[in-house]
């Protein structure tokens, strides 16, 4: 792989992965602490607005208290039913909001008198005394409550507050109102005489009334809260299908038993569920009223995507910044790469040349003028060439020299050869001068061992001559 390859391919993986490690880490922080921001603000926000919820009805048990106490001393007027719906229908007619009031007093608790009043303004058929004055039908009518005596979940309107004596707010409950069966929460107050309770009274709201509670908190804009009563019941719900039925039908069958038991206990939990491919968190907190021993239930939901879009945008838009950065880094690498290679490219040029002898090479004049390591390594190189040139001519120079004594010395060696010429004819004379001489030695040489053989036999003779003289004396 070549130097510049190298170098674009080290940086932009540099830069990629720098920058993702970079952008990742910060998206996923910012992601998970906007995440716990948003939680924690749909806690506080779940605060304020279950107690936005509660004014409603704290504002109805205040005056459920104040009217408690007016229809406790309605019993020692002289007409004690008069004064009560009088008292009842003026409290409707000065809140337009409400859909409903109304008064059960238990059986001749109030003047003693039901068997006389059978039938009348206000009163059972059996003539006890339970007016209602209630505008569901579009006016405004006075008639009998009903149900009273349910030993069921209906009769706890009447049932719950005069027995224990404290406020009571039901689930939402159908009755046949003017006609039509209507459905209502209905917020409960004992009226107590002398220490001793001798009914309920009660305001009425229209579940339209209540959801009109409830819709008007919008959580982020786009989230929603709902309604549950102690029982589980959804009392509010943007999906209408759900006001009525109990919110332990829409968990799991394992966890319906602690959902119940966490509402009627007043406790908060929250959790995220995912419907139509969106995820949503929710907060479910309590709904307290002021002297009401079980409390209901709010949840608030908040969309996710939703809410986390904004930071999603940001990721995208970061994440755009970020290939932007890298093609530019990349870009960038290469022109950085190539101003870097290009001048050593032209410098392995020249070493190439040499390499080949070609010392007529030249060293670019611009890169000698660099200030960085290319510029010494170009000098460097200009260098080499210069010297090397410059080693030639000594070499060529040298060379002639050597040629001009080579030619003398020939000549020399030539005379030289002659001379030994010459003399190698001389020795060749003398050389047979020589065997000419060796020959008269031989036979001088013979000559005299043969002087010399008859001399020894002379001797030996002479030996022989005096030996036998010697004997003959």
């Amino acid at each position: 792989m070549k130097l510049r390859s190298r170098l674009v391919l080290s940086y932009g993986l540099i830069v990629l992965v720098g920058s993702g490690l970079l952008i990742g880490i910060t998206m996923s922080k910012v992601y998970v602490d906007t995440k716990s921001l948003i939680e924690d603000s749909a806690a506080e926000m779940a605060g304020k607005a279950s107690a936005e919820l509660a004014a409603g009805f704290e504002i109805a048990l205040a005056r459920l208290d104040a009217a408690g106490s007016a229809l406790a001393a309605a019993k020692d007027e002289p007409k004690p039913r008069d004064s009560v719906i009088r008292i009842l229908g003026n409290m409707l007619s000065a809140h337009a909001e409400l859909g409903g009031v109304w008064a059960v007093f238990a059986p001749n608790a109030l003047d003693g008198k039901d068997g006389a009043n059978r039938g009348s303004d206000g009163s059972a058929p059996d003539g006890r005394f339970a007016p209602y004055w209630n505008r569901f039908s579009g006016s405004v009518v006075l008639e009998p409550c009903v149900d009273y005596d349910d030993p069921g979940d209906v009769g706890l309107y009447y049932r719950e507050a005069f027995t224990t004596g404290k406020p009571f707010i039901t689930a939402p409950t159908e009755f046949e109102i003017a006609g039509t069966l209507t459905t209502v929460v209905s917020v409960c107050a004992p009226i107590v005489y002398k220490g001793r309770p001798i009914g309920t009274v009660g305001i009425d709201f229209s579940m339209e009334a209540v959801k009109d509670i409830a819709s008007a908190i919008k959580p982020y804009g786009s989230g929603y809260v709902f309604l549950v009563s102690t029982d589980g019941t959804f009392v509010t719900h943007p999906e209408q299908s759900l006001v009525g039925q109990n919110m332990g039908d829409f968990v799991a069958p394992e966890a319906r038993q602690d959902t119940l038991a966490r509402i009627a206990d007043g406790k908060s939990w929250s959790s995220v569920h995912t419907a139509t491919g969106e995820s949503f968190y929710t907060i479910t907190t309590p709904v307290r009223f002021s002297g009401v021993t079980r409390p209901w239930s709010m949840g608030l939901v908040v969309p996710m995507d939703t809410v986390l879009e904004p930071v999603m945008a940001l990721v995208r838009i970061a994440l755009i910044l970020a290939a932007v950065i890298v093609v530019a880094s990349i870009v960038a690498s290469v022109l950085i790469a190539q101003s870097i290679s290009k001048p050593i490219l032209l410098v392995s040029r020249v070493s190439e040349a040499l390499e080949r002898g070609d010392l007529t090479v030249s060293v670019d004049q611009a890169l000698g003028s660099r200030n960085d390591e290319v510029g010494v390594l170009a000098r460097s190189m200009r260098a080499t060439v210069t010297r090397l040139h410059d080693v030639v001519l000594e070499v060529q120079s040298t060379a002639s020299e050597v040629a001009a004594g080579t030619d003398e010395m020939s000549t020399a060696a030539q005379q030289m050869a002659t001379g030994i010429a010459g003399i190698a004819d001389s020795s060749q004379q003398l050389s047979q001068g020589a065997t000419e001489q060796a020959a008269s030695a031989e036979e001088v040489s013979a000559s005299v061992e043969q002087m010399g053989a008859n001399i020894k036999q002379n001797a030996d003779n002479s030996f022989q001559t005096e030996k036998i003289a010697t004997k003959a004396a």
